[in-house]
């Protein structure tokens, strides 16, 4: 596996074997066309920190993967933060807690900080997808929660 890191994208080439054919596929975590993504500016995350009301659960980034053929997400440490991922169309998987598991249109998963997971999607079939990433100050949700949101 080569990581390249180009214009603030990783991208994760494999070679994969088919009927004795040597293909290079890619696979991308962001960069598809019609994306949109935000992510909370430094001096704005300041304020929300420090409010009161705000504190103990926020957003720090939101983004809208459209038609995201070849989607490809590895965290082998996990995440500092939750990850809410919505399915709006298509199909794809997600990999969390030694489980693979299909992510389809109108299904969500919540991964938990620091958890290994991958999420993606083939290079056959696309999935459009809305990812939030929340961060809490205090442990409030369960992680026994979590597994049921694609059960």
């Amino acid at each position: 596996m080569y990581v390249i890191f180009e214009n603030m994208y990783i991208i994760f080439l494999y070679l994969h074997i088919i009927s004795n054919n040597m293909s290079i596929k890619t696979f991308i975590p962001s960069g598809f066309p019609g994306e949109r993504e935000i992510i909370i500016p430094a001096d704005l995350l300041d304020s929300i920190i420090n409010n009161p009301v705000t504190e103990q659960l926020y957003v720090t980034h939101i983004g809208y993967y459209p038609n995201a053929k070849c989607h490809y997400r590895e965290r082998p440490n996990g995440a500092e933060q939750y990850i809410f991922i919505y399915c709006e169309n298509g199909i794809g998987w997600v990999e969390y807690n030694g489980e693979r598991m299909t992510l389809a249109k109108d299904q969500f998963i919540i991964l938990p900080p620091y958890e290994k997971h991958a999420y993606g999607s083939g290079d056959k079939k696309s999935w459009s997808i809305y990812c939030f990433i929340l961060k809490e100050q205090m442990r409030l949700f369960s992680i026994q929660s979590w597994g049921a949101a694609l059960k």
